[in-house]
């Protein structure tokens, strides 16, 4: 991994969606949920799919190494068209973003190799309460102005969509 490029900026990427980061503990519920025996790797468009994390114990700003790269949680995954295309049916980015199981986009600050079968080790914390979930939750749950608030003096480094959103939920 190199840096933080992609190669399609027109809908996806940026520095804070290098790479998409997915708990492989949601597959057997989806599995069950849309009636597969078994889902593909990388079925929901990760890049890494990983164990022992989910969005409620992973918080926005804490840092992971994974082999020699080291990189930072930079936001939420909002589905797109192209999970419907991928799952062959128009309505799953709906119920995948319903789920709250979104994982995560990781920031790269230091790149390096990796390779299947390494270990995704938490290296620092970021020192709040917002995890995955409870941005989720914040913006798609409650809708809770004052946790929106707090998100917004929290997290300086959400991405102006995020901070759109939460915005909105703050200031109604």
């Amino acid at each position: 991994i190199q840096g933080d490029g992609q190669a399609d900026l027109t809908v996806h990427g940026g520095r804070d969606k290098a790479v998409y980061v997915y708990p492989d503990s949601h597959y057997p519920a989806w599995e069950k949920e849309i009636g597969a025996e078994a889902l593909e790797p990388a079925q929901f468009g990760e890049n890494l799919t990983v164990t022992e994390v989910d969005e409620s114990n992973v918080h926005i700003g804490d840092r992971f190494r994974f082999g020699t790269v080291e990189a930072v949680v930079a936001q939420p995954r909002l589905p797109c068209f192209k999970l419907a295309i991928r799952m062959g049916d128009k309505t799953f980015p709906q119920r995948f973003l319903k789920s709250g199981r979104l994982g995560f986009y990781l920031r790269i600050d230091t790149g390096g190799e990796t390779r299947a079968g390494d270990a995704f080790e938490r290296i620092g914390r970021a020192g709040h309460e917002f995890t995955i979930s409870r941005l989720w939750q914040t913006v798609f749950g409650e809708r809770d102005a004052d946790d929106a608030a707090r998100a917004l003096e929290l997290l300086p480094h959400l991405d102006e969509g995020w901070e759109r959103r939460l915005r909105m939920i703050a200031r109604p």
